[in-house]
């Protein structure tokens, strides 16, 4: 039996992201994980469903679980209108 080379996940990611535009898709991915994060952090500290964050949010169930799921369409609006269901702001900075 040959020994197979083990490679721990980080260094595979290390290097992987080397390739600009695998670095890009990866970039873009992580921006919506985070903001689907934090916000099912927030309603789930609040203790609050889905559907009482619509509610407070002026939108629907189906933006919030989009948003939490790190669905590509939602729209900035949303994601203002879920902040301020929360008296949070959002910070978007371009570098």
């Amino acid at each position: 039996m040959k020994n197979s080379k083990h490679i721990l996940f980080k260094d595979f990611l290390k290097e992987k992201l080397k390739n600009p535009e695998i670095k890009k898709s990866y970039d873009e991915e992580d921006l919506y994980s985070k903001v689907a994060v934090q916000i099912g952090m927030l309603r789930e500290g609040q203790h609050l469903t889905q559907q009482e964050l619509a509610r407070r949010a002026h939108t629907t169930q189906n933006v919030v679980s989009k948003i939490e799921s790190g669905d590509r369409n939602v729209t900035l609006k949303s994601i203002f209108r879920i902040a301020s269901a929360f008296h949070k702001k959002v910070e978007l900075t371009i570098v």
